[in-house]
């Protein structure tokens, strides 16, 4: 053996030692379309220029058909957002302004996608305040969301479970902090969600439905903790910071009372947020870095091999140049 080649493969014992074979696996980029995993179904994102751009529109992927739908251009609203499927997946629900007046303000709609019927479903319930961040319960019947209204000098914001009509059937929290982004547990007791008790930095609470009683479920001093999605009884992945120094988002997964482990497929150089299960297997996400072609990108990972694989592999063009975001899959 010659000196280059016994070199060479000392390097690579030393990259194996020092980084670990998950590392580089979950770095390593894929390119061959024999190679990408079986991944049928649907999927929702939306995507805008810059949030306060009100341009955000609704894209859903086809992987069998392999096509891409422009939603927004079915339906009569502006800057729709944040779709979340319903178990059977013929309908989704989402946030968006209901192109009515000069006022932007937020409401909560329901779009049929075989029928094509659009609800507003929050307008005429709630009144004068913004609707947002809606998810359907585990048998379909209900929604939660997160509702806002100006009280004198501020905003009041809490969560509320609805019917598929709007009609409020309990409203979950009544108090002067923040809660957003909730997500019904499995069993559909629990709602998981985000919050500033001390109006400082989000973390992670679950309320149950019946006694309103809540429950901290991951709070770290000077880290933002936010958008959780259940992913099994009593499991849920979450975005976080690195640090309180390093405000880069991070995907974790939390099982019980377990401590919250970081995924295999994170990057802590770059962004990794906006979880959306797809198996027990494979999920996607928004990030950053990777070769992207927009600020944030959608992209596959394997929580089995760290594997991430970009959207754009499965369907050429599915990731647009503006920020894609808020993914949402069904089978």
């Amino acid at each position: 053996m010659n000196i280059r080649k016994k070199c060479s493969i000392l390097f690579l014992l030393i990259v194996v030692a020092f980084f670990g074979t998950n590392n580089i696996v979950s770095s390593t980029s894929t390119s061959s379309e024999a190679s990408l995993p079986d991944i049928k179904g649907k999927l929702i994102f939306h995507t805008y220029s810059d949030y306060d751009s009100w341009d955000s529109e609704l894209k859903m992927i086809d992987f069998e058909t392999k096509t891409i739908t422009n939603i927004s251009e079915e339906l009569p609203v502006d800057h729709a957002m944040n779709a979340h499927f319903s178990p059977d997946g013929k309908l989704i629900t989402f946030m968006a302004d209901d192109n009515t007046d000069d006022i932007r303000d937020w409401d909560v709609f329901t779009y049929n996608l075989e029928t094509k019927e659009l609800k507003n479903i929050t307008k005429y319930s709630f009144g004068e305040s913004r609707e947002e961040d809606p998810k359907f319960s585990p048998d379909g019947t209900k929604i939660v969301i997160k509702s806002s209204k100006w009280v004198v000098t501020r905003m009041v914001t809490d969560l509320y479970e609805i019917d598929l009509e709007g009609n409020i059937i309990k409203r979950l929290t009544n108090d002067d902090i923040e809660e957003s982004m909730p997500y019904y547990s499995v069993d559909g007791n629990y709602v998981y969600y985000a919050s500033s008790i001390d109006n400082s930095e989000s973390d992670i609470y679950r309320i149950n439905i019946n006694t309103l009683e809540k429950s901290v479920i991951s709070a770290i001093s000077e880290v933002e903790e936010y958008y959780p999605i259940v992913i099994g009884p009593d499991k849920l992945v979450f975005t976080r910071w690195v640090s309180s120094t390093d405000n880069n988002d991070q995907l974790y997964m939390k099982t019980g009372n377990e401590e919250p482990v970081s995924l295999i497929t994170n990057r802590i150089t770059e962004n990794n947020s906006d979880f959306c299960p797809i198996d027990d297997r494979y999920f996607c996400f928004s990030g950053t870095g990777r070769n992207g072609v927009g600020a944030y990108d959608i992209f596959i990972g394997d929580l089995k091999t760290g594997r991430v694989y970009s959207l754009d592999k499965f369907i050429p063009g599915a990731n647009t140049i503006h920020e894609d975001l808020g993914a949402t899959y069904s089978f």
